[in-house]
């Protein structure tokens, strides 16, 4: 899926490598040097962030994240073009023949244990592997830049980008059928080559078979948003919400397109839905659109933090201030915690999130003598909101799926928006 029918009715947009102001001299050259020499380029925007530190520039993290990202991008086109990625997926297209011919041969309730079943599904695993060396170090170097960005700044490139990467699927319930999906597959080529009539015909046949499918409802909206039929595009936005609560995408387009129509109120209710879905900083940018137009803003009280958050299996050197006492609040409940960090029950602590258990550790440790950058923590404590606090205000994706569990109920969701309308909304200057 990753944004097939986001229509451009851009409240924000990416930095671009030629976009900055030319008055950052310093930024100004790496950007002019990325042109012939990307990898020092980017090299030498990185020492000027962290040079800065918490005083670097947020668009100048962004750059840096669009550099890391072209660079990616190329070594991907270099790898999919070269001989080794030709015969491994040579390889790895005969193994899957292979798979087919077994799997058609073999009931599909011993799949699991046939050996041979099993041995081509590995040599296929071995494949894939050997393919992903070819940009692994890339590709490391890409998302640990994505992962830093979203951590010491406000960039709303990164954490839009981690997001599609590792949260967003597609949901649709269309049975595969090679007829309805070489249909479907025209049709939604017809809509974008805007042969509106054709594709409105198909449409039409594929949705009595599904009706509930994602991609097809989608597809609608699509269609009468190219006829300039709003009424029409937003209600199969709206059906498409109902079926899919959790899908950030038709809520996204829906509040774009009240935005555009002025109607403010019913985008800022999407937009707050957003914000709990994926408290990151493209849809907190949105809710500042908003905001921006009530004479309001955001003040997101947060913490630009030193360390990468708690991770289970994953382990950072010692810091020598509170935080270190964030960090060792991870071994006592790590025995106890899933990879994604949702702790299960135990006889230490009734709390389900390693995130929220590592803070009020750091929190109950340091209260004699606390910290100004944990003034807010503790004022929220007070109040009962301090998991609204860390899962919005100081949402990282390395706690996404702990944040997903935590806003699928919708007391949380009001209880957040309730948070950040009464705590984090201020009249502009």
């Amino acid at each position: 899926m990753n944004s097939r029918y986001l229509i451009v009715l851009i409240l924000f947009v990416g930095f671009h490598l030629t976009g900055i102001a030319q008055k950052e001299e310093k930024i100004q050259k790496c950007i002019e040097l990325f042109e012939t020499d990307p990898h020092k380029a980017a090299k030498k925007l990185k020492k000027l962030l962290d040079k800065a530190g918490d005083d670097a520039r947020y668009d100048a993290w962004d750059i840096y994240v669009e550099m890391k990202e072209t660079t990616y991008n190329q070594k991907l086109n270099e790898v999919g073009e070269s001989y080794s990625y030709f015969m491994i997926q040579t390889a790895y297209n005969r193994m899957g023949e292979t798979l087919d011919s077994l799997q058609n041969a073999i009931p599909e309730e011993k799949w699991s244990t046939n050996m041979y079943i099993r041995e081509v599904e590995d040599n296929m695993e071995a494949l894939d592997r050997s393919a992903y060396d070819l940009y692994r170090t890339e590709y490391d170097e890409y998302l640990f830049a994505l992962r830093e960005a979203s951590l010491k700044s406000k960039s709303i490139r990164s954490d839009g980008n981690l997001r599609i990467m590792f949260l967003e699927y597609d949901p649709d319930t269309m049975v595969v059928d090679s007829a309805h999906v070489m249909m479907y597959a025209a049709a939604y080529d017809e809509l974008n080559n805007k042969q509106l009539k054709s594709a409105k015909e198909k449409l039409d046949e594929l949705i009595q078979f599904f009706p509930e499918s994602y991609n097809i409802n989608m597809s609608f909206y699509l269609y009468y948003y190219y006829k300039n039929e709003m009424d029409s595009a937003k209600d199969y936005l709206k059906k498409t919400i109902n079926l899919y609560p959790q899908q950030i995408e038709p809520r996204e387009n829906l509040a774009k397109i009240y935005f555009g129509e002025g109607n403010i109120y019913r985008a800022k209710q999407q937009i707050e839905e957003l914000m709990c879905l994926f408290p990151g900083q493209d849809m907190k940018g949105y809710y500042s659109e908003v905001l921006y137009v009530e004479d309001k803003k955001l003040v997101e009280q947060r913490v630009i933090r030193p360390i990468f958050p708690n991770q289970v299996g994953v382990y950072y050197p010692l810091k020598k201030n509170h935080w270190k006492d964030y960090q060792e609040a991870k071994l006592k409940v790590e025995p106890f915690s899933e990879p994604s960090g949702l702790i299960k029950k135990n006889d230490i602590t009734d709390d389900r999130y390693l995130e929220v258990y590592s803070w009020k550790k750091m929190l109950e440790k340091n209260k004699d003598n606390k910290p100004k950058e944990l003034e807010f923590a503790y004022k929220m404590q007070e109040k009962g909101l301090l998991d609204c606090y860390i899962f919005y205000s100081n949402y990282h994706i390395d706690f996404a799926i702990q944040a997903q569990e935590f806003t699928s109920s919708e007391e949380n969701r009001e209880r957040m928006k309730k948070f950040v309308k009464e705590y984090l909304v201020e009249l502009a200057d």
